[in-house]
């Protein structure tokens, strides 16, 4: 068996390990969600801005959210977008609102009209002086896990029990790693930020965040003797749903220590990818997983 997976693959696994075969052993694709649009159309606006900034320097007016509007009407038409029943509920209730294809475009184009027109200025501020450092904007990266237990040596294979090397070695051997870092800068301390959108910061641990975790791993193949990677958020907070809530934006600043980076190798990824193997794909013991989830509200599962 050969598996190719990304961090949001190992994610789905680690929080419902059904949802992950349903969506990629069975196939059965899931109508985006509006928060998963919004945030891929915002993350298509940042990558077009900062491109434009590293290529001549600044960035035409309007252009971050031109990238948004396009993104999110296209992927919106193709595919559709999907409101959960607790959204709509939530909208019918307390606005006494039907959402309607029109209405949700409209509200997409409110919302991005509002977060690019104040990211913009704060791209600038951030990282406007060390945009001439930066290698990476959302930039492929793909490695194979042997690849890294290689460079890594005895600071890997010390960390793993005699008893399940063997198992292991074969198991990394027919895996391969495949992701898009948002944001890489070359400075004397190598650093990568990984851009969320969210309506809350409780949801996201810049000191254990699976993503950065993955982006820190893959720099080491460029530079096996990184003692220490610096890993950051780029958070925009936005509900899309709350017209009154102010938008902001919060840089979240981290670290990853080399044997953090081997930590995540071997305490998240080995047996996640392990269970897949096996085929182990029971059903989420996390309430809150089914109450957002596609699958079961499209009666592909009945939930915990």
């Amino acid at each position: 068996m050969y598996l190719i997976v990304s961090p949001s693959m190992l994610k789905t696994y680690s929080l419902c390990p059904k949802k992950y075969k349903l969506r990629y052993v069975e196939g059965i694709r899931q109508v985006p969600t509006v928060s998963f649009l919004l945030g891929r159309a915002i993350h298509k606006g940042i990558e077009i801005l900062l491109k434009e900034m590293a290529s001549i320097g600044i960035c035409e007016e309007g252009i971050g959210y031109q990238a948004f509007e396009d993104y999110f009407l296209k992927e919106a038409r193709e595919k559709g977008v999907y409101v959960l029943p607790h959204e709509k509920e939530r909208l019918k209730e307390i606005k006494k609102i039907d959402i309607t294809p029109e209405w949700l475009e409209e509200r997409f184009r409110d919302t991005g009209k509002e977060v690019f027109g104040m990211i913009e200025g704060e791209l600038k501020r951030r990282f406007g002086k060390e945009i001439e450092e930066v290698s990476d904007i959302e930039k492929e990266v793909r490695f194979s896990f042997s690849e890294i237990a290689e460079v890594l040596k005895d600071d890997f294979w010390r960390m793993i029990p005699k008893g399940e090397r063997r198992d292991v070695e074969k198991l990394l051997s027919c895996v391969e790693a495949e992701g898009r870092i948002d944001l890489c800068l070359s400075k004397s301390e190598k650093e990568v930020i990984d851009f969320k959108v969210g309506r809350t910061i409780r949801n996201y641990d810049v000191s254990s965040d699976e993503q950065l975790s993955f982006y820190a791993l893959s720099l080491l193949l460029k530079e096996p003797d990184i003692r220490e990677v610096k890993t950051s958020f780029f958070l925009i907070k936005k509900d899309i749903w709350d017209i009154f809530k102010e938008t902001k934006a919060l840089y979240i600043k981290g670290k990853r220590r080399r044997e953090d980076i081997i930590r995540y190798l071997t305490e998240y990824v080995i047996p996640l990818v392990r269970g897949i193997r096996d085929g182990k794909f029971h059903k989420t013991d996390k309430d809150w997983m089914c109450r957002y989830c596609f699958y079961r509200w499209e009666g592909y599962c009945k939930g915990k």
